[in-house]
């Protein structure tokens, strides 16, 4: 069964790489537009009233919209609301016998950013790079794995279709709680005509999550090993992201 359980972290790190060769092949194009220090003079932060930034975003944490507004020259904060409702078919293999299984995955959250670019003086996008540091409240944090035979089991000369053999249930769960977040990231790149680019790399640090297993037909009582993939798992607790944003001037 551990062998479902690996299958996850894969496909989030092919998400990554896809995310990541187009983020590299924006930044290059915009690197080419960028203006220069004397022009960041008749920048947004010279006006009377802070921007205000509206905004969507994609990611390995789901999609959503973000506001953002700066906090002078070198800081900002930008505050968001992520879904990701997340479904896929996995084959695996348990005890020697083919499995199907249909994993469910949701990852709500509200978060808060703070952000502060060091080097807003230099030339070029990179005086965009800054430091993000907040945290985000996921008020719903848990996986289904639906598990079942992919043949009917023979016993002997018995064959036991397989709705009849059963399916185990494991369902995991995340303490609603605040996860705190740490990472780079690139904010405000201009775009042109009020539009800005925000590109965000980093982790949020989740709460050890609790594993529950059920059955049903023949497999109902085994949920012994709940503990065990609890245990399994435990250390799971770095959630990735990677996420490009795009952001409209509304004020």
């Amino acid at each position: 069964m551990n062998r479902l359980y690996m299958n996850k972290p894969i496909t989030v790190r092919k998400a990554a790489i896809r995310l990541l060769l187009a983020l590299f092949a924006i930044l290059g194009v915009s690197s080419l537009q960028a203006n220069t220090v004397e022009n960041r003079q008749d920048s947004i932060y010279n006006d009377s009233t802070f921007p205000l930034y509206l905004g969507v975003h994609v990611g390995t944490t789901g999609f959503g919209l973000q506001l953002s507004t700066p906090l002078g020259d070198q800081f900002g904060v930008r505050l968001g609301a992520s879904f990701m409702p997340f479904n896929t078919s996995i084959q695996g293999n348990y005890s020697t016998r083919e499995t199907e299984s249909d994993v469910k995955v949701r990852a709500h959250n509200i978060s808060a950013l703070f952000s502060w670019t060091p080097f807003y003086q230099s030339a070029g996008f990179f005086r965009s790079f800054a430091v993000n540091a907040g945290g985000a409240f996921f008020y719903n944090l848990d996986g289904e794995l639906t598990t079942k035979l992919a043949e009917p089991y023979r016993h002997g000369d018995i064959l036991i279709d397989e709705d009849e053999v059963g399916e185990i249930n494991t369902d995991i769960k995340y303490k609603k709680t605040i996860s705190p977040y740490l990472g780079v990231g690139f904010n405000d790149i201009k775009l042109g005509d009020g539009f800005s680019l925000q590109v965000d790399l980093g982790s949020y640090y989740l709460p050890k999550p609790s594993v529950s297993i059920t059955g049903t037909g023949l497999l109902e009582g085994n949920g012994g090993n709940a503990a065990t993939v609890e245990n399994n798992i435990k250390n799971y607790r770095f959630l990735p992201r990677v996420e490009v944003g795009v952001s409209y001037r509304i004020r």
